[in-house]
C-alpha cells in the first residue's frame, strides 16, 4: 500500500531529529560530490502560464521523483502558487510513499543553509532573514532550533508580514539595513535585482537560497569580497541570477569531505535546490515513517 505523507508529518519527522536530519543531508551531498550518487538533469516545461518541473535522485537508498508546479495565478483565488508531491521508490521499483513536496523542499533547503553555516564555521548569535514567504519560515524553524541564536531578526516589504513572521520564533521586524548587520544573514526572496552588496564589516555567512533566474538576491562586489563561494551543486553557475564567474565555487559536499573556500571575514553561500538534496530528505523520512512500520 502506497503511504501519503503530508507536510505536517515531514515537519514532525524532521524537527524530532534535527541531528540525524542534517547528518543524512550531508550524507547525501557527499554521495552527489564524490559520484556516488545519481542526479540526472532538471527536466522543465510550461503548461499556459504554469512551469513544472520533474527532478529525479538517487543518493544510496530509495529513488525519489520530485514534480513541482509554479502558478502564479493561483494567488488571486487563495491557491498555493508552488505545488509538489515526492514519489518514492525502493530499490526494486515499488511506489512506497507520495511525500509533500512543499515540506520537503522546505526543510531540505533550510538543512543545506545550516549545512552551509557549519562548513564556514560561522556564527549564529544573531540570524537575519530576508522575505516573509515559505523558505523563509522553514528557514526561521530549523535555523532557530539547530543554532539557537540569541536574537533574530526578520525583513520584508510588507512589515505587518515581517512582524508576524518574526513573532512566531520570538524575534523582531525590522529594516533591510539592520538585518545586514546579523551574524547568518538569509535572503529567501524572489527579487531579481541584487538585495545588497556589501555587508558591515566582522565575520558574517550569507546564505542566498532564490533561484532560478531571473532571481539575483547577491550583489557582484558580495560575491568578489567572499572571492569563493559554497553552492549546493556547481550547476547553480548555470541556475542561479547572479554573476558566479571569476571565483571560486565549492561544493557543500566537497566542504564536507575536506574542501575548503579560503577563508575570509565573508562567507557566502548559493544554493539552487537539486535532487540529491530531495532524496536525502526522502531516504531520512522514509527510515522513520516506512522502513520500521
Amino acid at each position: 500500500m502506497v503511504v501519503i505523507i503530508d507536510a505536517q508529518q515531514v515537519i514532525r519527522t524532521v524537527m524530532g531529529g534535527l541531528t540525524e536530519f542534517l547528518d543524512g543531508l550531508g550524507r547525501a551531498l557527499v554521495a552527489h560530490a564524490s559520484g556516488r550518487g545519481v542526479v540526472p538533469p532538471r527536466t522543465s516545461f510550461t503548461v499556459g502560464g504554469d512551469w513544472w518541473g520533474v527532478m529525479p535522485g538517487y543518493v544510496g537508498g530509495g529513488v525519489a521523483v520530485k514534480v513541482v508546479g509554479v502558478h502564479p495565478g493561483n494567488a488571486g483565488e487563495g491557491l498555493p502558487t508552488v505545488t509538489g508531491a515526492v514519489a518514492y521508490f525502493d530499490a526494486r521499483g515499488r511506489l512506497l510513499a507520495v511525500m509533500d513536496g512543499e515540506a520537503i523542499t522546505g526543510v531540505r533547503t533550510a538543512g543545506a543553509t545550516a549545512i552551509s553555516a557549519m562548513v564556514a564555521g560561522a556564527p549564529t548569535s544573531t540570524i537575519g532573514v530576508v522575505g516573509t514567504g515559505v523558505e523563509a519560515r522553514y528557514h526561521l524553524m530549523l535555523l532557530t532550533a539547530v543554532f539557537k541564536p540569541r536574537r533574530v531578526l526578520v525583513a520584508g516589504r510588507d512589515p505587518g508580514k515581517a512582524a508576524r513572521l518574526a513573532g512566531e520564533f520570538g524575534g523582531e521586524a525590522v529594516g533591510l539595513g539592520d538585518v545586514v548587520g546579523a551574524d547568518l544573514i538569509v535572503l529567501a526572496t524572489s527579487s531579481a535585482s541584487p538585495l545588497f552588496n556589501s555587508v558591515p564589516r566582522g565575520r558574517r555567512h550569507v546564505a542566498s537560497i532564490g533561484a532560478p533566474r531571473p532571481v539575483a538576491e547577491l550583489g557582484r562586489g558580495l560575491i568578489e569580497e567572499a572571492g569563493c563561494v559554497l553552492v549546493d551543486t556547481r550547476n547553480a553557475v548555470n541556475e542561479a541570477g547572479e554573476d558566479l564567474s571569476g571565483v571560486e565555487l565549492v561544493e557543500l559536499g566537497e566542504a564536507l569531505m575536506g574542501r575548503k573556500c579560503p577563508a575570509k571575514e565573508l562567507t557566502v553561500y548559493k544554493g539552487v535546490g537539486f535532487a540529491a538534496l530531495d532524496a536525502g530528505a526522502a531516504d531520512f523520512i522514509a527510515s522513520k515513517l516506512l522502513l520500521r512500520r
